[in-house]
């Protein structure tokens, strides 16, 4: 099995990289021809030095002329020498600074001092349709800058989130090549609904996956009522708001950044090799019911013959073992010997694979046009067999001012997305990765073992089986007009057009378990356009009062496509194509179109640089209400004080910035089906020849928008010159006209109806604090750090004569109160239920005196008799929580709860001389996980064909084991019918406290000096090693530690996160 996977896909990568390399090479040599060519004779050269307002020397500032663009920058001493024509007029920019120019009569020496730029060093805060000084901000916005969210660049921007600010939960659901991670801010608003942020990449709806990480000058998450009811019906659960970078008034500057990684399962699960198999499962199958399978083809059974998938067998009289084979003395007939194989699944699974990633950026202009070109790449590997995601992204964002009060912008974007997903994780990872250890590495014919059945197959023999390439294409194109009609007072119109489109083949080989050769195709074309209009108005009065005002109107139209076919009988594996096949079973397409016409204002005033107060309104209009529902209205309000403006505190020279700020506001969730409230239809069976179609869903001309309103209160703090910030929010958001599904009478005949009926709240705290200890010249050190704690409460829900309105929980016939899990009023969301462990039976006379247990199927190994409720030596004795004297379904407890309440993350960043050291880290806190995987393998599900972890080393075996293990008795098939439920039944033995802390990321960087580089065309180079996922700090023995979720066991098929070591090279020219 493993001579199969030496050849891994280099030749793939090199060519890749090759051309890609091309391509930057020629963007990077191209723009910058001719840039520093010679000039006549009519030009001389001027020298200078720039200092800082203390009289340092600036190192790195830019010098450039006006009409050229053509420049250089400062050398470690501040000077600089330049060519130029007499009354040439040439300018001096460095980040932070006020822009410098001058006109330059002669050739005599310059000494220029640069200003700080006051607003410039003020944080500028993205907020909807607009910007803001943080000093400003009178709500709740955290912001993630491009240069914090690339400290080390991976190959998705939500995966670069984890940890970085507050009231953000970020948490993977799988680790496969290009996969998202979901994003909840302050634990979403709806019960069962999407809980989805709302994310907006300048200005326009659109996909994490769709932008290169390295484009991004900045991340707004935008938390509170206030700030996101701006937006209305669609920001109930929060905005995140994605700023491409701008080109810049300054000679044009090229970033080239490479990397290669390589990558490996961060996990594993620790299970038994074949000796320790067989000797556990021989003996439990032996005193089972299914002690027939120890003669028969099973991993732990004797009757393997050479064309079965397992190998166990009895050596032969006279017969010498096979090398790679391996021997012992049967554990159940002590004179016989088993011989078998040892192959670990997922070692050959997990066989390691690599990342590509690559960037070039052009970045310059005039302060007439400026622009930013990108082109990026990721081609990621991943570390299993046949699952690739290559990315290419390309941007261009553009100005050009046509006359001095009227700007012309476009934004433009596409990418191309091809990858190899598998048709089913859940078939792999919950599945065939826990085949026994015993399986064959390779059959006769030199192919893999296909494992035990069609839903148990060998993870090798399915992915060499089945073909699943998907490509997903797409473009953005945004243009905009502005024209300041007075000083203060702008005018804006923008339009955009985003497209994305997908298509995916499915074709399985004839194999095994399926001959028919199926064929798949899906695809889809989904096209966006918005249309909005903006006048914004912004002045200052008399120094003492200033006002920042816009009002807009906005359109936004969805037209979206979907269509697939299937069909089998194909001839040839290598030909996927639904062309291919004999019989066509499906096609099927839908159109899907939504509108939504929007007004929306806003104002911010502020008196004496102290008093703030901000009020915003919005209404939307959707398509996916009926007429007299259609229109939302959206409110929202914050006012801020900065008290460190007052005479009485401005004596505190310690004290930077004391802010204490408030806000409420109104949002929506617009989350229904497109046509819910018109009553659906379906396709049902043909009608004599002819299409049918039945009512599926009934019309409700009353659902509405749920609605959200939330108060937040916080302080923002600074201190010693801004060298320590701290920030604090507290917020309580109630959620109402929650959409249910709501039980209709059998005599309707319809099941339920969509109703607004429900109530919910969220409510928690978040703190964000950074500290820069130490700032030299050759040595520094930051931390920072943030917590964020969320904790829900349901209100109300849709009155079905149960306690508490409960739903989807457990309830009794005979005791009205007793009902326990699912949702219910005056209890938290996503709660676990099930069984507390008392202690192990130790012995027949424990075992005689136990409980009556409902879930036991009582079968004596000794008698082989059933009894039901009894138990046996080895079982969890249960606690009684009803004090019945029996266990029954109401003796289950909450558990716990799968969401974690609290989530935050810190970091550290040290810098001595020219090398930096990063690091960061986040957690999770106050959840737990149930895994049904290791109960699965753990109770001997499958008859015994699954491979158990080592902890069942440690069962319960003989008496007075239990006084030195918490673990029963292991048996084949506990979770059947036939067993006793001591370890599948869902109980505090396998719900597992769900904490961790992961080491998320580590970089050491090396910056070349000056004095290297002031030779060479290069501004800036650095060489760094850089680590991801790199150890997470958990009880928990499963794949996925951070995904904790609701959703999480409906499919368990989760690829497990990568570990990632890269080397790259950054350059500047």
């Amino acid at each position: 099995m493993k001579n199969k996977k030496i050849m891994k896909s280099y030749n793939i990568y090199k060519s890749k990289l090759q051309y890609f390399c091309c391509i930057g090479i020629f963007m990077l040599i191209f723009p910058t021809l001719g840039l520093w060519a010679q000039t006549g004779n009519s030009n001389f050269t001027v020298t200078g030095r720039v200092l800082d307002e203390d009289l340092n020397p600036i190192i790195g500032a830019t010098i450039y002329l006006e009409s050229t663009s053509k420049g250089t920058i400062t050398d470690i001493d501040g000077n600089f020498k330049v060519l130029v024509h007499k009354g040439e007029k040439i300018s001096v920019t460095y980040i932070g600074y006020e822009k410098y120019s001058l006109i330059v009569a002669d050739s005599k020496p310059l000494e220029i001092i640069l200003k700080s730029d006051v607003q410039l060093l003020d944080e500028v805060v993205v907020v909807g349709y607009g910007t803001l000084s943080r000093r400003e901000v009178t709500s709740s916005i955290s912001r993630v800058s491009g240069e914090d969210l690339n400290k080390v660049v991976g190959t998705t921007v939500s995966n670069a989130l984890k940890g970085k600010t507050t009231g953000l939960r970020v948490f993977s659901t799988s680790g496969a090549p290009g996969s998202q991670a979901s994003i909840t801010i302050r634990g979403g608003s709806s019960i069962n609904k999407s809980n989805d942020a709302l994310i907006l990449i300048d200005g326009v709806p659109g996909a994490l996956s769709n932008v290169n990480s390295q484009d991004i000058a900045s991340i707004e998450i935008l938390k509170d009522a206030a700030s996101t009811s701006i937006y209305g019906s669609r920001a109930s659960n929060g905005i995140i708001l994605i700023t491409t970078k701008e080109g810049k008034s300054s000679k044009p500057t090229v970033t080239v950044n490479v990397s290669y990684g390589f990558q490996n399962a961060s996990k594993q699960i620790d299970r038994l090799n074949s000796t320790e198999y067989l000797s556990v499962m021989r003996p439990a199958l032996a005193r089972s019911p299914y002690a027939n399978l120890l003669q028969k083809a099973h991993p732990a059974g004797t009757g393997n013959l050479d064309n079965s998938s397992f190998s166990t067998r009895y050596l032969k009289h006279g017969e010498s073992l096979a090398p790679g084979w391996n021997w012992m003395w049967d554990p159940i007939s002590p004179n016989k010997v088993l011989i078998f194989e040892d192959n670990d699944i997922e070692d050959e699974l997990f066989e390691g694979g690599n990342i590509v990633n690559a960037y070039v950026g052009l970045n310059g202009g005039t302060e007439k046009m400026k622009y930013m070109v990108s082109l990026g790449y990721v081609g990621d590997n991943g570390y299993t067999p046949k699952r690739s995601w290559d990315n290419i992204t390309l941007r261009l964002n553009h100005s050009y001012a046509i006359t001095k009060n009227l700007k012309l912008t476009t934004n433009l974007s596409a990418h191309k997305i091809n990858s190899t997903p598998y048709a089913s994780e859940s078939a792999i990872f919950s599945r065939g990765v826990h085949l026994a250890p015993t399986i064959r590495g390779l059959m006769a014919d030199g192919t893999d073992s296909p494992g035990k059945d069609k839903d148990y197959r060998n993870p090798l023999y399915l992915i060499d089986n089945i073909v699943n390439e998907r490509a997903d294409w797409g473009g953005k194109g945004k243009i905009g007009l502005s024209w300041e009609i007075l000083n203060g007072l702008t005018a804006k119109v923008e339009g955009s057009y985003n497209v994305a489109v997908m298509h995916r083949e499915y074709f399985e080989k004839n194999n095994y378990y399926n001959n028919l050769r199926d064929a798949n195709y899906y695809g889809s074309n989904n096209q966006t356009s918005q249309l909005d209009f903006t006048l914004s108005y912004n002045k200052e009065f008399a120094s003492e009062h200033k006002i920042q005002s816009v009002i807009g109107a906005s359109s936004l139209y969805y037209n979206l496509y979907d269509y697939s076919a299937e069909a089998y009988g194909g001839s040839r594996d290598d030909i996927i194509t639904l062309n291919g096949a004999s019989e066509y079973t499906k096609a099927s397409s839908t159109r899907q179109r939504e509108r939504m016409n929007s007004f929306f204002g806003r104002v911010t005033y502020g008196y004496k640089s102290r008093y703030l107060l901000t009020a915003s309104l919005r209404a939307d209009g959707s398509s996916r209400f009926a007429a007299g529902n259609r229109w939302g209205y959206f409110p929202g309000i914050s006012a801020g004080y900065i008290m460190s403006e007052e005479n009485f505190m401005k004596n505190l020279s310690w004290l930077s910035l004391a802010k204490i700020r408030a806000s409420y506001g109104m949002t929506g969730n617009n989350s229904i089906g497109r046509f819910d409230y018109q009553g659906l239809w379906a396709p049902t069976t043909a009608y004599q020849g002819s299409s049918a179609y039945m009512p599926s869903a009934l019309p409700n001309t009353s659902l509405t928008w749920e609605s959200s309103g939330q108060v937040d209160i916080g302080f923002d703090l600074a201190f010693l010159n801004n060298r320590i910030n701290f920030s604090f929010d507290y917020y309580n958001k109630v959620t109402r006209d929650l959409l249910f599904n709501d039980k209709l009478p059998n005599t309707s005949g319809f099941g339920t109806v969509d109703k607004n009926v429900g109530k919910v709240r969220f409510w928690g705290y978040e703190v964000q604090a950074d500290w820069n200890i130490f700032a030299g010249k050759d040595f520094s050190w930051n931390v920072g750090g943030n917590i964020s704690y969320n904790m829900n409460k349901v209100l109300k829900l849709p009155e079905n004569g149960n306690y508490k309105n409960r739903m989807n929980g457990t309830l009794f016939a005979d005791d009205y109160y007793a009902g326990i899990g699912g949702i219910a009023e005056g209890e938290r969301l996503y709660s676990v239920i099930g069984y507390k462990v008392s202690h192990i039976l130790d012995n027949d006379k424990a075992a005689s005196e136990a409980m009556y247990d409902e879930r036991a199927a009582g079968y004596d190994p000794v008698t082989q008799t059933y009894e039901k409720g009894r138990k046996i030596a080895g079982d969890y004795e249960w606690v009684d929580k009803d004090g019945s004297g029996t266990i029954t379904a109401k003796d289950q407890f909450v558990l716990g709860y799968l969401v974690p309440t609290t989530t935050g993350g810190f970091n550290t960043t040290v810098k001595i001389r020219d090398f930096e050291i990063y690091a960061s880290f986040d957690y999770a806190l106050g959840h737990v996980i149930y895994d049904r995987q290791i109960s699965l393998v753990n109770s001997g599900a499958q008859s015994g064909y699954l491979n158990p972890t080592k902890d069942v080393l440690n069962y319960w075996s003989v008496p007075g084991d239990a006084a030195k293990t918490r673990y029963a008795r292991f048996d084949v098939e506990d979770g059947s019918d036939n067993g006793q439920w001591n370890h599948y039944r869902t109980s505090d033995e396998n719900t597992y406290k769900g904490d961790y802390l992961s080491f998320r990321e580590l970089k050491v960087s090396y910056n070349f000096p000056r004095t290297i580089l002031n030779k060479t065309q290069i501004k800036a180079a650095q060489v760094y090693f850089s680590g991801q996922n790199i150890y997470c700090f958990s009880q928990y023995p499963g794949y996925m530690t951070e995904y904790s979720s609701a959703s999480r066991n409906l499919s368990d098929g989760n690829y497990p996160q990568p570990r990632i070591w890269t080397l790259g090279l950054n350059l500047t020219f």
